[in-house]
């Protein structure tokens, strides 16, 4: 049992699609995804300390950051829900941005913008099963 998106954009597990999110935050300076909302984790206050946060500061609203339009991915639902077609682009253009220093996980961050391209060219929501 995985994930499965439409438009080819992700099929594997849930753990690797959590890694990979983790990179992407790593690669655009973000605090880790475990701080953030929606994600935040009992291990958090432990590991803030590394990170020079303070625990009642967790978790990191990402409406506190600069915003990106792959919040809008980074933010998602691992499980279920949708991209929005009309939010496709912008977040394939970032994708391609990034250099996450790993030709497997480059690879992966390819397939997911081209699967957000076809999907923006069909003007077909990205569902997440």
């Amino acid at each position: 049992m995985g994930l499965d998106t439409t438009h080819n954009c992700w099929h594997g597990s849930y753990g690797n699609f959590k890694h990979w999110r983790m990179r992407i935050c790593s690669a655009l300076g973000l605090p880790p995804l475990n701080f953030m909302s929606g994600f935040y984790h009992a291990d958090a206050p432990r590991l803030s300390k590394l990170f020079d946060i303070e625990k009642d500061s967790l978790p990191i609203k990402w409406e506190c950051l600069k915003y990106n339009h792959l919040f809008i991915l980074l933010s998602h639902s691992d499980c279920d829900g949708f991209i929005l077609h009309k939010d496709c682009e912008n977040i394939a253009n970032e994708l391609d941005k990034l250099d996450l220093k790993d030709d497997s996980l480059n690879c992966k961050t390819k397939q997911f913008a081209d699967g957000l391209r076809d999907a923006a060219d069909k003007k077909e929501d990205v569902e997440f099963r």
